[in-house]
Order: structure tokens, then sequence, then C-alpha cells
């Protein structure tokens, strides 16, 4: 499929980390196989838990080593900082409905 792209343009994808849900290597090159072909950038995004979540946030270790599978692909890979987890609105938050 060829999606018409401006030069030097890219996609972005945000991508949450959840550990030993969808944080190992394995599945990070699933996700490049996936986006072959397209032009993009990802970022990558940990977890924040509250109260009664099923998930955890992988450790930094573990989110290093998802990165680096984008850049030994030669994929920019960018891991974001969480922002808003005091008010409840960071990544595996917003719109939960549960106070933190």
């Amino acid at each position: 499929t060829v999606f018409p792209l401006p030069k030097r343009k890219r996609f972005t994808f945000e991508y949450v980390l959840l550990k030993d849900f969808n944080d190992s290597i394995s599945q990070a090159q699933e996700v490049i196989k996936l986006l072959k072909g397209l032009p993009y950038k990802i970022n990558l995004l940990t977890f924040n838990p509250f109260a009664g979540a099923p998930f955890q946030t992988p450790s930094p270790e573990r989110v290093a080593q998802f990165q680096q599978v984008f850049l030994t692909h030669k994929k920019s890979a960018f891991i974001r900082q969480s922002r808003g987890k005091d008010i409840g609105a960071a990544c595996g938050q917003l719109g939960t409905g549960i106070e933190t």
C-alpha cells in the first residue's frame, strides 16, 4: 500500500508499554514487521498504574531494550516521559474515572 506523504514526512505511532504484556523484544520485532514499508517514528510510553489496574509499568531497562530493537533496525524510537500522572491523565489513566 502506498501512502501519499510529502517527502521527509513520517507517520507517528504511540506505543504504551505494559509490563510482561507487550514489552518483550519479540513484540518489538513484531511491531517492526507490522510497520514495514511505512516511513514512521514511534513514541514509547510507559503505563502509569492506578489503583485496581491489571497492568504495571515495565522497568527502565526493559523499556530501553525495547527501544534498542528499533534503533538496531535504524528506526526512530523515542522514550517519552510521563506527563499528567498527577491529575490522573497520563497513559493508562485518561478516561478511567478512577481517582488517583
